[in-house]
């Protein structure tokens, strides 16, 4: 993992911590090659992680081992991408943003939300669009939150070939009902609204 970080005093359920995946920093196309930096500079006092596909896979072995089949079989890099935010989150805690997500301010406001005394029974702050739903491309997440946990330990092992079979004939589908933003939309709507905060991208 490619990591940096500021040493900071201020503690908040959702730790500081910035989490960002693509194959390879050497392979991050010229369109996001200012990306993991904008998020550096407007949060210093963050550790910012990011994760290479090998980088992915090592954490699932050392720390999720239980998963690894499930994670290697995958037909499609986009499901082992998908999943493997979950698990990194799950594990550091911290905010996940997919790298054509910009930050134009601190978010630290945003993560501040989860430690009002209103929003103890809160766990999660979920980006929500409203042509798309809740979606996996942000997220935060306080370290080792049980919706999460539950969620890769039931939900994405369960769905792995969520069309029986046709994956192959709609991948498209088959990604968003296995790891993709679709298949958390249905788990968090499945009894755990109540749970997380949802925010507007749009507006960070």
């Amino acid at each position: 993992v490619n990591e940096s970080s500021t040493t900071t005093t201020t503690t908040t359920r959702i730790p500081k911590i910035i989490h960002q995946s693509y194959k390879s920093l050497s392979t991050l196309p010229s369109d996001w090659a200012d990306t993991p930096s904008r998020w550096q500079t407007l949060h210093p006092t963050y550790e910012y992680k990011f994760w290479s596909d090998d980088d992915n896979r090592n954490l699932i072995a050392q720390h999720y081992p239980w998963f690894l089949s499930t994670y290697d079989n995958y037909p499609a890099p986009i499901q082992r991408a998908d999943a493997a935010r979950y698990f990194a989150v799950l594990h550091y805690g911290g905010i996940y943003a997919d790298m054509d997500i910009l930050p134009i301010r601190n978010v630290d406001p945003l993560l501040y939300t989860l430690d009002l005394p209103k929003n103890n029974n809160k766990q999660m702050l979920v980006a929500e669009t409203y042509n798309l739903g809740l979606t996996n491309a942000l997220f935060a997440s306080t370290p080792n939150s049980t919706i999460l946990h539950q969620f890769v330990r039931e939900e994405l092992p369960t769905h792995a070939s969520p069309l029986r079979g046709f994956e192959v004939l709609l991948p498209h589908f088959a990604v968003l009902l296995s790891t993709g933003p679709t298949r958390l939309w249905i788990y968090l709507n499945r009894g755990h609204r109540d749970e997380i905060l949802t925010l507007n991208p749009a507006g960070w």
